[in-house]
């Protein structure tokens, strides 16, 4: 999208690519609008639940965050994205055993979308925002946000 082009009112990808955007500029509240506003047009799309959860974990609201991340997997139990970020905001709660359950379950959801042996399909692999000089493996470009402040044991 150009500078000065308006977002199609009906696009819920551009809705969450717009909240995208106020999320990286630190515009927290504002990202959550345009999820919202992605998720008032498409309630299955996962990338806006999961983005919202993402934003709701910024602002500290976990338990708000837990909802999205919850709803998220609920439409794709696979999105070992919305896995990781469950167990984030498990972790900032001191739930240390429902953590280790989500970032088990996000692990075995990266493995089922590694390609199969003797393939040579490629993986997509992106900068980090917070540490430019690691890669992260990204089945979903945009949609991965590593929190490793928040990782930690």
């Amino acid at each position: 999208m150009r500078s000065g082009d308006q977002i199609d009112p009906q696009d819920a990808n551009a809705w969450t690519i717009k909240g995208i955007a106020l999320y990286d500029l630190g515009k927290y509240d504002e990202a959550i609008q345009a999820y919202d506003q992605a998720i008032r047009i498409n309630p299955q799309f996962a990338e806006a639940w999961y983005n919202k959860g993402v934003a709701l974990t910024a602002l500290g609201k976990y338990d708000e965050a837990i909802k999205a991340c919850d709803q998220a997997i609920s439409i794709n139990p696979q999105f070992a994205e919305a896995w990781y970020n469950k167990g984030v905001v498990l972790k900032a709660l001191g739930k240390y055993d429902e953590a280790i359950k989500a970032f088990e379950i996000r692990l075995s959801a990266l493995i089922l979308s590694l390609p199969k042996p003797g393939t040579t399909k490629a993986l997509p692999l992106r900068r980090s925002a917070a540490h430019p000089n690691q890669m992260l493996l990204s089945p979903k470009p945009r949609s991965w946000r590593m929190q490793p402040d928040l990782f930690l044991l």
